[in-house]
């Protein structure tokens, strides 16, 4: 039977030995654990990094493209222009290309005909505005000039037959020619026979009895009419009135909409 005086114990110094050693062992693991996590953390931020640098990258690139399209210099020369050709061609100095006359001198003899007479003499200014291409010129001038003869062009005046309270009355309308109600009327027109046998037309005009047309729409006529005897539209659109009121109309009725939109909340 062991007592303990026959007991092996371990002394003190080995008991620390044992703990200091278990301790280091899980300081060790917090160390790796740790490491980990920050390894972790800084793979993610710089996956992050790298995402909004390509995002970046990406719309940076589209600026460019969208500025070179909207900056990019209007080409007003066609790649086959004499002169063109000649800055392209001409290798023969290393700095600004065409400095000298000679050069232009010597680039048109040879783009010139040996065997038929030429005159010797060269004008630059003549020579630069037979060369540069003017379709695109002549091109926006018959624009220009189609657009001021559209301006110009007059409303034309139809006639309408309306009955109202057992009376027949006439209305005429300032109307333009591109709209809707002149083509209609021209339509009605073209069909009339007219010539020799107009007699039928008189006939058939007669038959169709004038449309009726209520109070409404022939206080709406008699404005009309009236406003086209006084040039009522003409002044307003040489004062700007319309616009001034349509302007003035849409911001009461925005005003409105807010405080509508407000009660609601």
């Amino acid at each position: 039977m062991a007592t303990i005086l026959t007991m092996n114990l371990p002394s003190d110094d080995e008991a620390d030995s044992d703990y200091s050693f278990s301790e280091h062992s899980s300081g060790d693991e917090r160390e790796v654990k740790k490491t980990k996590r920050q390894l972790k953390r800084e793979l993610q931020l710089e996956k992050e990094r790298q995402e909004l640098k390509n995002k970046v990258d990406a719309l940076f690139g589209d600026m460019l493209q969208e500025s070179d399209q909207a900056y990019r210099h209007k080409q007003t020369v066609k790649s086959t222009d004499f002169l063109l050709q000649f800055h392209k061609k001409d290798h023969s100095s290393s700095g600004p290309k065409n400095k000298d006359i000679r050069e232009l001198e010597n680039f048109v003899s040879l783009s010139s005909s040996s065997i038929f007479e030429e005159q010797q003499t060269l004008d630059i200014c003549e020579f630069k505005e037979q060369c540069r291409n003017t379709p695109d010129a002549e091109k926006l001038e018959l624009i220009h000039q189609a657009v001021r003869d559209a301006e110009k062009v007059e409303p034309s005046i139809i006639a309408k037959t309306y009955k109202f309270a057992g009376k027949t009355y006439t209305v005429k309308e300032h109307v333009d020619k591109s709209s809707k109600k002149y083509k209609q009327f021209a339509k009605k027109q073209s069909m009339a026979v007219g010539g020799s046998l107009s007699f039928i037309d008189d006939m058939v005009h007669e038959l169709d009895s004038a449309p009726k047309i209520s109070a409404i729409k022939k206080s709406e006529a008699d404005w009309n009419q009236y406003k086209d005897e006084h040039k009522i539209d003409t002044l307003h659109q040489d004062h700007r009135f319309l616009k001034e009121q349509d302007f003035l109309h849409r911001a009461s009725w925005k005003e409105h909409d807010n405080y509508l939109h407000v009660r609601r909340q």
